[in-house]
């Protein structure tokens, strides 16, 4: 792929994965995300476990799912960025919010993975949302 894209979020916080079940609805199971493809607590192109054997990512086809953040404050505070590395564009996601929705077009079905990586960067879903109570 031509244009990678970076993602971390947090700053290295504690970051949880609400688990889904294959029609993609939340369980209520939490999960730790360290070592898994879901880690993004280090910057880490999108695409590099995107096609891992992870249950999470299969139900998903890719990335679909609600992380929940370490903390919530009344100050915004750096939920994720993300970075291009041909252009340099850079998105950072500030948030008050509990959860970060991760989405990466998973379901734009028929066009290639590169073209859906170009059309992602175009209109990312990188939601932050309050959450249900942990």
């Amino acid at each position: 792929m031509g244009n990678i894209s970076v993602l971390d979020y947090s700053e290295g916080k504690k970051i949880i994965d609400r688990i889904v079940d294959q029609n993609l609805i939340p369980t209520g199971e939490l999960r730790p995300v360290k070592g898994t493809p879901m880690d993004f607590t280090e910057p880490t192109p999108i695409g590099a476990r995107i096609n891992a054997d992870y249950e999470q990512l299969r139900f998903g086809r890719g990335y679909d799912h609600n992380f929940v953040l370490d903390g919530k404050g009344s100050d915004p505070v750096l939920a994720a960025r993300v970075k291009e590395s041909t252009s340099g564009r850079v998105l950072e996601v500030y948030t008050t919010e509990p959860g970060l929705q991760f989405y990466s077009g998973n379901f734009l079905d028929g066009l290639s993975t590169e073209l859906i990586m170009k059309i992602w960067w175009l209109g990312r879903d990188l939601n932050t949302i309050t959450t249900p109570p942990l």
